[in-house]
């Protein structure tokens, strides 16, 4: 049996630092890009969404935590319920929470969400949905998985990624 899990109740246990609220490493302006292999253990890059960043996503959490480190649970019911129908239990994922107005990305609906109240956000599920985009897997059946190569772990969250279906299908 995992060391993550509890023999009594067969319940994923994680690491205290990863139930959130977690501290974020937030992205920093440089005049220039690295090179490939400027950095120890090289450097890969990914665009940085028009979104809020929302690690801890996961259905053992079953809520997210944004920068200032709140519960967004209440304001993104959409992606808190995803997250309980597609991630199994154990897993975190680091993520940003994004909105689409018309094709683009909308910080500002994004904002007005963060901002409304609980029951008010419920209703604007229907009319703007939530996207969540994963680019980091912090931990898998309880496991924390922070000390792991990225691409290890990248390989991983691709793997997880593949074996998710949509909810329409």
């Amino acid at each position: 049996m995992s060391p993550a899990r509890r023999a009594d109740a067969g319940v994923v246990r994680l690491p205290a630092d990863l139930v959130g609220p977690d501290d974020l490493e937030l992205a920093k302006a440089v005049d220039e890009i690295p090179g490939e292999r400027a950095l120890p253990g090289g450097s890969r890059y990914e665009p940085k969404w028009d979104g809020a960043a929302a690690p801890s996503f996961g259905a053992v959490t079953r809520r997210g935590c944004a920068r200032q480190c709140k519960d967004l649970t209440d304001r993104f019911p959409d992606i808190a319920a995803a997250a309980v129908r597609q991630v199994e239990e154990g897993v975190v994922l680091d993520g940003e929470l994004l909105m689409l107005v018309e094709g683009r990305l909308s910080f500002d609906a994004l904002q007005r969400r963060l901002v409304t109240s609980p029951a008010k956000a419920r209703r604007l599920v229907g009319a703007v949905p939530a996207s969540y985009v994963a680019f980091g897997l912090l931990a898998v059946a309880g496991v924390d998985l922070r000390t792991q190569r990225w691409t290890v772990r990248r390989g991983r969250l691709e793997q997880l990624a593949g074996s998710f279906s949509p909810p329409w299908s």
